[in-house]
């Protein structure tokens, strides 16, 4: 028995084991090249590959490089993702809110050697994932720096410069196209140090419709709101950004004011939010009560749906209902409230408020049989059943006469 108890409990084990492995959501960032020779002087590009277990939206991760002999001179966004961030630490994100298949490219890194790199020199691109979101029933970002990969560059035989005479068209070209790789590059990083824009701007307590172009904003709160409690995020990590006026509020119009400082100071964005804070609460009505009935759960102003039962002793056909309106401006009409009968009734309070918002509290009221017509009922019941007995009693004792007389005819014969 002992045994027997042992193996079920490995076999329930590895179950929970298999489900939390199957419904876990794993992640891993990697770098791909077709080519892991570079010359001295020449550029190459590598891919950030982020791979999970549903699809990708997104990820955060660290990039280095081990030697003094290679530099990164550019990380940007690869196929439907941006990128922000600098100085090592990058973020990647979809502006269109989808999400890319697993083992997507999230960004290329672009390495360079260096003039006068010896022929044998190497060094290592490193990348480590903070995090990469992965799109399943809802948007998990998974721990990926684990699952973090080394790339090894390593120096042709002729990455040694050698002298050039002036008649050489080769070198000239190549030089061209690494000025030309140079100064797009520095484009780029110059375009990043003058962006002020933002990539997300959320709320702890109502949602924004954000657009990175969309600078001016309303959210209507009720009056238990004093904050929005705003998380806003630039495209550059090093941009500053600014928020006035998340604090506070007044009845009434209040402006939030969410302004976006460029790295190198030369451009401002500002976003604004004008926050429309109501006098009234977050229900449409602020009191529901019922006289005689227990109703069930107690009032909120939040939940919409309530029940009451009606003992079969009681005679009441209707409720009687005593309700406030938070918005005195409101329009309240009742339907249902009458001529119960027994079984299921459904009574519902709509409010309208003045700006066309509608709500619905809806109240389930059971009215129970009258105590007479149980009696009756389960005196009919009986009654059925007593004659059901007296009639399958009256077969049996008619079946057994009948056999009797039968069997005594027989015997008669058989004697004569």
């Amino acid at each position: 028995m002992k045994k027997i108890a042992r193996i079920f409990v490995i076999m329930f084990v590895s179950i929970i084991a298999i489900g939390v492995s199957v419904y876990a959501n794993t992640a891993s960032i990697s770098l791909s090249t077709n080519n892991t020779q570079i010359e001295a002087n020449s550029t190459m590009t590598v891919a950030v590959v982020a791979s999970g277990s549903g699809q990708i939206r997104g990820g955060e991760f660290n990039v280095s490089i081990s030697s003094s002999d290679f530099e990164i001179v550019s990380v940007t966004g690869a196929g439907s993702f941006s990128l922000s961030g600098s100085g090592g630490h990058y973020l990647a994100y979809n502006m269109s809110g989808g999400a890319a298949p697993s083992g997507s490219s999230i960004a290329v890194i672009t390495i360079r050697a260096k003039a006068g790199t010896q022929a044998g020199a190497t060094g290592t691109l490193n990348v480590t994932g903070s995090g990469i979101v992965i799109q399943g029933d809802e948007a998990t970002t998974v721990p990926a720096g684990s699952s973090s990969k080394t790339f090894t560059v390593k120096a042709k035989a002729s990455s040694i410069p050698k002298p050039v005479t002036g008649g050489n068209k080769t070198t000239q070209n190549n030089d061209e196209k690494n000025k030309a790789a140079e100064e797009k590059s520095k484009a780029a990083e110059e375009k990043n140090k003058a962006n002020a824009d933002l990539v997300s701007l959320t709320s702890e307590v109502a949602s924004i419709p954000f657009n990175k172009d969309k600078l001016e904003y309303t959210i209507n709160v009720d009056k238990t709101v004093g904050t929005l409690g705003l998380k806003a995020l630039a495209k550059n990590s090093k941009a500053k950004v600014t928020i006035t006026g998340d604090e506070n509020f007044k009845i009434g119009n209040n402006i939030i004011t969410i302004k976006v400082v460029s790295e190198d100071g030369k451009t401002t964005k500002v976003y604004t939010i004008t926050v429309v804070k109501s006098k009234y609460g977050s229900g449409a009505l602020s009191s529901l009560k019922i006289d005689k009935f227990k109703m069930s759960p107690n009032f909120d102003p939040s939940d919409l749906s309530y029940k009451v039962t009606i003992d079969g002793a009681s005679e009441a056909t209707k409720l009687e209902l005593k309700y406030t309106a938070t918005n005195p401006d409101a329009k309240v009409a009742v339907e249902g409230n009458e001529d119960f009968v027994v079984g299921k009734n459904i009574v519902t309070i709509t409010v309208t408020e003045p700006d066309g918002k509608v709500t619905v509290y809806k109240i389930e009221v059971i009215k129970e049989v009258p105590a007479l017509e149980k009696l009756n009922n389960i005196s009919k019941k009986n009654t059925t059943i007593w004659l059901t007995i007296v009639i399958i009693l009256s077969v049996l004792v008619v079946g057994e006469a009948v056999y009797i007389v039968i069997k005594k005819i027989k015997e008669n014969k058989e004697e004569k």
